[in-house]
């Protein structure tokens, strides 16, 4: 599974079909600092975008408010932690993400947007590389000064998060 989070540019949300000319890969430090001032305070709009095995289950033209998208990705795991399920709406749209135990070792991840895609992995992997993913976005948009302190917070929050997946393993 391939994970991507991207920062929609300013300007551009009202085009309505995305193309990554829209947005800027999270990993791209001096992209993002380029932009930076001209950045909502409150809101950064951008996508996140999973790929398996060739399909593609969420894409840029899902784009939200992904910082707390990703927030709200961190609120499912913990409660799947708890409960062996838990789903989540995006921030500001109808799309729905669900994690649910299938068997031992494996759970579903399901995501609905214009229709429903699901995935059924090794749960630790996926939870694994949905944590490792969440924190490469807080550690990156972190040198966003209006977006650096509560990064740092998520960043703290995903290794708590870590260790209670490592509780629940042993």
């Amino acid at each position: 599974m391939e994970i991507n989070s991207y920062i929609l540019k300013p300007g551009h949300g009202t085009v309505p079909l995305k193309t990554y000319n829209d947005f800027i890969n999270v990993n791209d430090s001096d992209g993002l600092l380029e932009i930076e001032d001209f950045l909502d305070d409150f809101y950064l709009d951008g996508a996140i975008e999973i790929k398996y095995e060739e399909q593609i289950f969420l894409d840029i033209n899902n784009w939200d408010l992904i910082d707390q998208l990703w927030s709200y990705i961190l609120n499912l795991i913990e409660k799947y932690i708890e409960n062996d399920k838990s789903r989540v709406y995006f921030p500001d749209s109808p799309n729905e993400i669900c994690m649910e135990k299938v068997n031992r070792n494996g759970m579903m991840l399901a995501i609905t947007t214009d229709k429903k895609r699901k995935i059924i992995q090794n749960e630790r992997k996926m939870i694994e590389l949905l944590l490792r993913e969440a924190k490469f976005f807080f550690n990156n948009i972190s040198i966003l000064r209006d977006y650096k302190q509560e990064s740092l917070e998520e960043v703290e929050r995903i290794e708590v998060i870590e260790k209670k997946l490592i509780m629940r393993n042993s």
